[in-house]
């Protein structure tokens, strides 16, 4: 998978951007204009609190300062109606805990090792079954979603922990975990495609004019805490790997993604 919605030459990089705040409009989801994703996401149970809203922001987005964006992103109304699956907490906010991560890939090779460590039959796409157990709340009955989560699993180290620092790599497993309600895939084939197709719908490329190569200029975060309040506070599984917000900002654009679920469990 090449990305090829390959984004423009930004023409900001001499704006001021000292001491201005950043408003937000709504511009819609990432989640709409995919063809049958509405029905694989209601099978693998995430139709109901899996959410992509994204907002077009007012100036240059400053990398060295991403904490400074993320607080008036939170602290703008237009953001916060689009937002109920998390905790807010209430009042204007000075704080916001995240982890930075990486958007270096920009194809699926890197889950070609799947079909290298057996989890994945390589002509089929067939994934590998196993007894189903629970782990970290999550019913898991296959090998490709042991792997994912259990850190005592032989197959956890199949992916590096820089891999699994990846946006691709959290998107690709929020898909294969999904919901409490979730019909799982006997292959990786629609998990592959629909990671594909998400990831070139959220993450903006652009071609280095001096060598022609492809990268992606997006900045992503994992959020974890506004002010000193988890954001899944309240959350009867707050813990459970399928509660996450991932903040993805593409300067160019100036276009920010806010792909986030909140687990509900089924019983």
């Amino acid at each position: 998978m090449e990305i090829t919605n390959v984004g423009p030459e930004s023409e900001l990089a001499g704006e001021n951007i000292d001491d201005q705040s950043y408003s937000f409009e709504f511009l819609g989801s990432k989640l709409e204009g995919h063809k049958d994703l509405d029905k694989l996401l209601t099978k693998w149970g995430l139709s109901a609190k899996l959410s992509a809203p994204y907002f077009r922001f007012n100036h240059r987005f400053n990398d060295i300062n991403p904490e400074a964006f993320l607080i008036d992103l939170f602290n703008s109304p237009t953001i916060r109606q689009h937002l109920d699956f998390v905790f807010l907490p209430g009042g204007q906010y000075t704080k916001v805990g995240f982890k930075k991560l990486k958007c270096d890939l920009i194809n699926l090779e890197v889950f070609n090792k799947l079909e290298d460590a057996g989890i994945v039959v390589p002509d089929t796409k067939g994934i590998k079954m196993m007894l189903e157990e629970e782990i970290k709340g999550i019913m898991v009955g296959d090998k490709l979603r042991e792997c994912l989560i259990n850190e005592d699993s032989d197959d956890y180290c199949v992916f590096n922990e820089e891999e699994r620092r990846e946006f691709l790599f959290k998107l690709f497993s929020s898909l294969v975990l999904g919901g409490a309600m979730c019909q799982y895939e006997d292959k990786a084939t629609e998990y592959y495609e629909r990671t594909k197709e998400l990831y070139k719908s959220i993450v903006s490329a652009r071609k280095d004019p001096k060598t022609n190569n492809i990268f992606i200029e997006s900045h992503a975060f994992e959020i974890q805490k506004i002010e000193n309040d988890h954001i899944f506070t309240g959350s009867k599984d707050r813990e459970n790997p399928q509660n996450f917000l991932y903040v993805i900002v593409s300067p160019s654009l100036r276009q920010v993604v806010l792909y986030g679920h909140k687990w509900v469990p089924y019983w």
